[in-house]
């Protein structure tokens, strides 16, 4: 029952904002802008009276929602264990400040941590949640994976 109202709920709040954009804009002042797409003027005094509006419905769902339960619940990513220990180089440039950082990908612990799997989601707290798509972006196969940051590719080192 928790999990269906979270997810009714984001699902009310990402129609809500697209909802917000196509209200507010006024079709007659569109142009054209190339390559970049066209834009649309926006009444912003309309804008603020939707969000309003919006903001107050969502509140009081969010309300409603007994977290406690839904934080109990155990995580698991979906990426299997590593079978072998493991270094790889993945090409990948990221931006200069995150050049020499380490990035893990396994249980909750300190530091920059996806995790991949956790008793209880509350334990993940803090941390990034090791989905399918953000284990594509950094090339990650396995659920323990230690990455460094380089500076034309991240080097990744797979423990079992």
């Amino acid at each position: 029952m928790t999990h269906y109202l979270v997810t009714n709920l984001w699902g009310r709040v990402l129609s809500g904002l697209g909802c917000l954009v196509l209200l507010c804009q006024d079709r007659s002042e569109c142009c054209e802008h190339g390559t970049k797409g066209s834009a649309a003027a926006i009444d912003l005094g309309q804008m603020e009276l939707h969000y309003t509006e919006f903001a107050r419905e969502i509140t009081g769902h969010l309300a409603k929602v007994q977290w406690g339960e839904a934080l109990d619940a155990p995580y698991e990513s979906g990426l299997p264990s590593c079978r072998r220990r493991e270094v790889r180089r993945v090409p990948k440039k990221l931006p200069m400040e995150w050049m020499g950082k380490v990035i893990l990908f396994g249980p909750p612990q300190e530091g920059w941590v996806f995790v991949t799997r956790a008793r209880r989601l509350r334990d993940a707290i803090g941390h990034g949640l090791a989905t399918p798509e953000v284990a594509e972006k950094f090339g990650v196969r396995c659920a323990s994976t230690r990455i460094v940051v380089r500076d034309e590719f991240l080097e990744l080192t797979e423990e079992p």
